[in-house]
């Protein structure tokens, strides 16, 4: 949860249909993501230009382990948005809403790898079932760009709505699913 009121973060177990656990946090914007082994979960700090990092327990408790210093805090502007974790290579790739770009880390030593411009404010990201692109919803840029990882570049853009923020893959993965906040479209 974040904007106006109490900033936290809820865990729910879906096989109990409730929650557990619930923890107050300084400050987040749009971003969460697990761990391949769903025993972490990573998640955006906002302004704060940080992803926080959370070991789950058997329990279903979070417990901030550690972090990744994106940048020093507001007013600098960074804001981590959408991020998704690429088992395959090994990368966690996350877009910003303030600075317009895609910054790339190693999973293991949470160092960064690259970071490059995607020319306009993103929002969310997935990646393709073989892991071998990500796509970006640019939310200020009325377009979803391709990132593609073994390169580390970007290959493709396709022009989508006004505002593009949610992304989803369909079932087989042929498909990619924008939604057009400004426009009310998918």
């Amino acid at each position: 949860n974040n904007g106006y009121g109490r900033q936290c973060l809820q865990l729910f177990s879906t096989k109990k249909e409730s929650e557990t656990d619930n923890v107050t946090i300084n400050m987040s914007w749009y971003g969460l993501c697990f761990s391949p082994d769903s025993k972490t979960l990573y998640a955006s700090g906002g302004n704060e230009n940080k992803i926080r990092i959370y070991s789950i327990s058997q329990e279903g408790k979070l417990k901030q382990t550690d972090s990744i210093v994106m940048g020093d805090p507001w007013p600098n502007h960074i804001s981590p948005a959408g991020m998704v974790i690429s088992k395959k290579y090994g990368k966690l790739l996350v877009v910003t809403r303030r600075d317009n770009s895609i910054y790339v880390y190693n999973i293991a030593t949470k160092e960064l790898i690259s970071k490059t411009s995607a020319g306009s404010e993103c929002y969310d990201i997935v990646l393709s079932k073989d892991e071998e692109n990500a796509y970006v919803s640019c939310w200020g840029g009325k377009k979803v760009r391709t990132w593609n990882l073994k390169r580390g570049s970007w290959t493709k853009s396709y022009d989508v709505g006004n505002h593009p923020n949610e992304l989803c893959l369909g079932k087989n993965g042929n498909r990619l699913f924008v939604a057009n906040a400004d426009d009310n479209t998918v």
